[in-house]
């Protein structure tokens, strides 16, 4: 039986999040891209075509979203409950971050629409948009936590 176009996307878009999310908890918290990117490849060969391929990237994207957001809360929380390793909490350095984060996904989202130009109005341009977020999620990822980061050279 053939599903109906709709249907049939919104099946296989939930087949390649469930796909990509279920990468180990341990892969989600730690920032453990290489596991992600296998799973992604898992999905991109067993989805080939575009729409599939869009998918399998949208679900690689969520699991950075959510490595990001996780790395976000502990530097938040770090800066507000310092260790006795770090120095106090400093609110203007808070507000820094949070300043840099709204500009960051406002930067994100600008940018991944331009890239994703190069295929505009082709079934394509939802694969580079999606591709893009994750690119630029992971290194948003490893700015907030290299060592030069504000929080870390205190």
């Amino acid at each position: 039986m053939r599903l109906g176009g709709e249907l049939e996307m919104r099946l296989l878009e939930a087949a390649a999040l469930t796909l990509i999310a279920s990468a180990p908890a341990s892969a989600q918290s730690t920032g453990n891209f290489p596991a992600i990117e296998a799973r992604l490849r898992q999905c991109s060969a067993a989805h080939p075509d575009i729409p599939g391929s869009a998918s399998c990237e949208q679900g690689a994207f969520v699991a950075a979203d959510s490595i990001l957001n996780t790395v976000y809360r502990d530097v938040m929380a770090s800066l507000r409950h310092p260790g006795s390793t770090h120095a106090p909490s400093d609110p203007a350095v808070i507000r820094r971050l949070v300043l840099s984060e709204r500009a960051w996904l406002g930067y994100r989202t600008a940018e991944c629409s331009y890239r994703s130009a190069v295929a505009i109005g082709a079934p394509l341009e939802g694969f580079e948009y999606q591709q893009c977020l994750y690119a630029l999620t992971k290194e948003r990822v490893k700015v907030l936590g290299s060592p030069e980061a504000p929080q870390n050279a205190r």
